[in-house]
This record gives structure tokens, C-alpha cells and sequence, in this order.
């Protein structure tokens, strides 16, 4: 069985984060589409709905990690971006909620920059 050193292991924790993170926005979005109901008549404009309403963060943050793993440093600095974008649009450092979208961001970031 093969070894794995420091960086691989580091890497893999980011990966199985990232897995994490977008498993659970998924699932809340879903969740939330379902809970508020249907909004249209049709079929097709409501699940057009669900994709950039509730499914929109999933989306972007699968994106951003599909990049980190191809290009590591690449991603990670996205990450970093990602979260200070989101302090810029809920325009509050102090706030509880900002700070726990952006420690788990930047954490993430920095495991796939050395990962």
C-alpha cells in the first residue's frame, strides 16, 4: 500500500471538504425550493428557478473545487476570492454569519494551496 506524505493527505482533507460543503448546499437548497413550493405553473420554469435560486451556491462553490483540484494554487486563491467577495457583498466584516462563510472559505483555500 502506497504512503501518502504530508501534501497528498493535506490535499485530500480539501478535496473530502469540498465534498462536504457542496453535498450540504445541495441538500439545503433542495430542501428550501420544496419547503417555499412552486412559484410558476410550469415544470421547466420552476426548476429553472430552483437551479439559480437555491442551487446557484452549490453550483459555484462544485465549480470553484472542480478548479482547485485540477490547478491547487489556482483554487486556493479563488477561495480567498470567493470569501472576500462575500464580505463585499454582505458588506459586514463583523457579522456572525459572514464570518462563518468566510473562515471555512479561506481554510479551504489554504488547504489546496499546500495541498
Amino acid at each position: 500500500m502506497k504512503h501518502l506524505d504530508k501534501h497528498q493527505i493535506v490535499g485530500w482533507i480539501a478535496v473530502g471538504l469540498s465534498i462536504v460543503i457542496t453535498c450540504f448546499w445541495a441538500f439545503w437548497g433542495i430542501i428550501e425550493n420544496f419547503h417555499e413550493g412552486w412559484y410558476y405553473e410550469s415544470w421547466l420554469s420552476n426548476v429553472g428557478l430552483m437551479f439559480v435560486q437555491y442551487l446557484s451556491p452549490m453550483l459555484i462553490f462544485m465549480g470553484v473545487a472542480l478548479i482547485s483540484i485540477s490547478w491547487p494554487r489556482f483554487g486556493g486563491l479563488l477561495h480567498v476570492i470567493v470569501a472576500l467577495l462575500a464580505v463585499w457583498f454582505f458588506q459586514a466584516f463583523t457579522n456572525a454569519a459572514t464570518f462563518f462563510l468566510i473562515t471555512p472559505l479561506i481554510g479551504i483555500g489554504v488547504l489546496y494551496w499546500f495541498g
